[in-house]
C-alpha cells in the first residue's frame, strides 16, 4: 500500500466542543492495514503471550502427528500435513515436492482463503533456486525479500508474486525426501521468527512420510514377491524347467529379503520359513535361530500372538491385506513396538503362505506417548489459570465496587458539606477560615480524580481487547479536538506529520494511549513562549511508530523508567496538575497490544514519546 506522507502546521477548527480529560476511556473506530512483519520481540513480549504460544505449537504439534501417523498413503499424508501447516502459520501459499533424482516434483499444493494464489511451478532441480538450495544443503532456507536475495536462481517465484518465503527441507533416517515451501504472495513476512516450530513440524512431516514411502514400498514388493511365487509355481508345474524356475526365484526371494531396509518374512501356518537380516537385527535372533519355529518366539505373552492371528487373518479375509499394530520381544527381552503389514502368497490359498514385512516404531510410539504426556500438563495449565483468571477477576469485581463505592461516597458527603459551609457561612469565616474550606474542596477534588485515574487504569489492565480497522489521521484528528479550546487559549502549533495510512489495533487501547501522550505534551508545554507539538507517523521493520513532541519543560533520561510507574512523578501537583497516572496507563496499553513506549528528552529543551505498534 502506498502512502502519502506530508508535513503541515494547523490549528484546529473552532468548535463548540470543550476540552475531555486524559482520563476518559472513550472507543473510536480506527484500523491497522496489515504491512511488514508481525512478530513480537521477545523480550517485549508479556510471559503469558510466550506460554500461550508456546502451549499452541505443542497443540499443533499434537494435531499434526496424531493425524498424519493414521495413514500410509504418500498423498493423504501430504495433503493432511499441508492442511495443518496452513492452519498453524497462515501463509498464503504452501507446496511439498517430493525429490525424484535430482528433479523436484511437486505432490501437493495449498493457497490461503481470499489472499493466496496457486503458483505455477515449472522443473526445479537440487542446487537449483531457494527450494533446491535448501535440498541440497539439507537445512531451511528463509528468505525475508525474495526481490532482493541473492541465492535466488530462478525467476519462477518472482512471476508467480511470492515475496518472502521458507523452503524446508525434509529429512529422515540421513536422506532427504522432498521440501516443505510456505509463501507470502501479499507482504514481507518472517517466517524465521518461527523457526524452531517450523523446523519441528517438518520433522514430523518428513518422519510420516518416510513411514508412507516405507510402507508403499513394503506393499509393492510384497506383491511383487507373491506375483513371483505364483510365477515360480506355474514354472514348476512345467517339468521340463521345474529345477531351473524353482532356482530362479529362489535366488529373487533371496535377493528381495536382503535389499529391503525393513523386516520381511515368510510364514505356513504362523511358522517361521524365512526371514531377512532386518529381522534378525529387530529380534537379536539368527536366521538358524528363526527358521522353522512357530511365530510365538517372536511375542512378548500368549495375548499379543492370539490377537495378531485374529485381527490380521480378518483383514486378509476382508481386504486382500492385514496391516496391525503389536509387541514383539528381543532375545534380551527388550520390547519394540511394532508395525506388521501382511499379504498371502496366494489369495485364493491361505495356506500357502503369508508373507509379512515389520518396520520397528518403537521411537515413533514414544514421541507419541510424549505428545500426550504433553497434552495432559496443558490441559491441566489451562484449567488452573481459568481457576486463577476467575479468582482475579473476582477480586477485581470487589475491588472496583470498593473504590467507586466506599471510597468515593464518603468523598461526595465531603464535597457536599464543605460546599454547603462556604456558601451557608462563608461570609462569617475570616480569610483563614475560607481558605482552609477551599483548600478541603481542592484534596477532595484531587481524590476523586485520583480515583477516577486508578480505576481507568484497571479498566486498561482487564478490559478484553477488540481490534479494530482505524484511519490514523482521523484519530488523531478526533484526540486533538478535545483540547481545542486550551489550544487556541495558548496558542499551541500542532504540527502533524502522519502517514496517511490505516492501522490495525485494540482501539480504545490506542485511543486512550494517545490522548495520555498529547494531554502530556500540551501541560509540559505550557511554559513555551511559543508551545509547538508535533504528532508524526512511520512504518518500522516490526511495525507503526507514533510520536508526540514538544518543546516544553523535558526531563533527566535518568528518570525515564520512572515515568512510566504509576503515581509517579517528576513535577509537583501545584506547578503541572495531574494524578501520576497517566503516561503507566499509556504502557499498559502498549504492553497489552503486543507494543512498547519509549521517550527520549533533556531538561528545559522538550520531550518526544514513542509508540510503537505490531503491524
Amino acid at each position: 500500500m502506498a502512502m502519502n506522507r506530508n508535513t503541515i502546521t494547523v490549528y484546529p477548527p473552532r468548535s463548540s466542543a470543550g476540552p475531555h480529560s486524559h482520563q476518559d476511556a472513550g472507543t473510536c473506530d480506527l484500523d491497522f492495514t496489515q504491512r511488514g512483519q508481525t512478530p513480537v520481540p521477545p523480550d517485549g513480549a508479556p510471559i503469558h503471550q510466550r506460554r500461550r504460544r508456546s502451549d499452541t505449537e505443542l497443540a499443533f504439534l499434537y494435531r499434526l502427528g496424531q493425524h498424519i501417523n493414521q495413514s500410509l498413503e504418500l498423498d493423504e499424508v501430504a495433503a493432511i500435513s499441508l492442511e495443518i501447516v496452513m492452519e498453524a502459520v497462515q501463509p498464503d501459499v504452501a507446496l511439498l515436492f517430493i525429490q525424484k533424482g535430482e528433479r523436484l516434483i511437486l505432490k501437493k499444493q495449498i493457497h490461503g482463503h481470499g489472499c493466496g494464489r496457486a503458483v505455477n511451478v515449472s522443473l526445479h532441480r537440487v542446487g537449483q533456486c531457494l527450494c533446491g538450495l535448501a535440498m541440497e544443503k539439507r537445512r531451511p532456507v528463509y528468505s525475508l525479500d525474495i526481490r532482493d536475495d541473492a541465492r535466488r536462481t530462478k525467476e519462477e517465484c518472482l512471476r508467480a508474486g511470492v515475496i518472502s518465503l521458507v523452503a524446508l527441507p525434509l529429512c529422515c533416517e540421513n536422506r532427504t525426501l522432498g521440501v516443505l515451501v510456505l509463501a507470502s504472495q501479499t507482504q514481507v513476512r518472517d517466517f524465521s521468527a518461527q523457526a524452531r516450530f517450523l523446523e519441528t513440524m517438518s520433522a514430523q512431516i518428513a518422519t510420516a512420510l518416510r513411514n508412507a514411502q516405507l510402507y508403499g514400498e513394503v506393499r509393492q514388493r510384497s506383491l511383487a514377491l507373491a506375483q513371483t511365487v505364483t510365477r515360480l509355481e506355474r514354472e514348476i508345474a512345467d517339468r521340463n524347467s521345474a529345477e531351473e524356475a524353482l532356482r530362479r526365484g529362489t535366488a529373487r526371494l533371496e535377493s528381495l529379503l536382503r535389499a529391503v531396509p525393513i523386516g520381511i518374512g515368510l510364514v505356513v501356518n504362523r511358522t517361521l520359513l524365512e526371514v531377512n537380516d532386518h529381522i534378525c537385527e529387530m529380534t537379536g535372533q539368527s536366521r538358524q535361530q528363526l527358521i522353522g519355529q512357530n511365530a510365538a518366539i517372536l511375542y512378548p505373552s500368549q495375548v499379543d500372538y492370539d490377537f495378531v492371528g485374529r485381527e490380521k487373518y480378518r483383514q486378509i479375509r476382508e481386504k486382500g491385506i492385514g496391516t496391525v499394530e503389536t509387541r514383539w520381544r528381543r532375545a534380551d527381552g527388550t520390547i519394540l513396538d511394532v508395525l506388521l503389514s501382511s499379504v498371502p502368497l496366494d489369495p485364493r490359498h491361505h495356506e500357502a503362505g503369508i508373507t509379512f514385512s515389520a518396520v520397528d516404531i518403537t521411537a515413533r510410539k514414544a514421541a507419541m506417548d510424549q505428545i500426550q504426556r504433553l497434552n495432559a500438563e496443558l490441559e491441566q495449565r489451562v484449567a488452573e489459570r481459568s481457576a486463577e483468571l476467575t479468582i482475579k477477576n473476582h477480586e477485581l469485581a470487589t475491588f472496583t465496587f470498593s473504590v467507586s463505592h466506599d471510597l468515593k461516597v464518603p468523598l461526595q458527603v465531603m464535597e457536599g458539606y464543605s460546599r454547603l459551609l462556604l456558601e451557608a457561612y462563608g461570609q462569617s469565616l475570616d480569610e483563614d477560615g475560607r481558605l482552609y474550606l477551599r483548600s478541603i474542596r481542592h484534596s477532595i477534588d484531587q481524590m476523586n480524580r485520583l480515583i477516577d485515574g486508578l480505576l481507568a487504569y484497571v479498566r486498561v489492565e482487564h478490559r478484553p481487547a477488540t481490534q479494530r480497522v482505524m484511519h490514523l489521521p482521523d484519530l488523531v484528528a478526533e484526540i486533538v479536538a478535545r483540547y481545542r479550546s486550551e489550544i487556541e487559549a495558548r496558542g499551541i502549533v500542532i504540527s502533524l506529520e502522519l502517514d496517511a495510512c490505516s492501522v490495525k489495533a485494540d482501539g480504545e487501547g490506542l485511543s486512550v494511549a494517545l490522548r495520555n501522550l498529547i494531554d502530556n505534551a500540551v501541560k509540559f508545554s505550557k511554559e513555551s513562549a511559543r508551545p509547538t507539538i508535533s504528532i508524526g507517523s512511520r512504518r518500522s521493520e516490526t511495525g507503526l511508530v507514533m510520536w508526540i513532541r514538544d518543546n516544553g519543560k523535558g526531563f533527566d533520561m535518568r528518570f525515564h523508567d520512572r515515568i512510566f510507574d504509576i503515581f509517579q512523578r517528576l513535577e509537583s501537583a501545584e506547578a503541572f496538575p495531574g494524578t501520576g497516572i497517566g503516561l503507566s496507563m499509556v504502557r499498559k496499553a502498549a504492553q497489552r497490544m503486543g507494543g512498547r513506549c519509549w521517550a527520549e528528552s533533556k531538561p528545559k529543551r522538550g520531550a518526544t514519546f514513542y509508540l510503537e505498534i505490531p503491524q
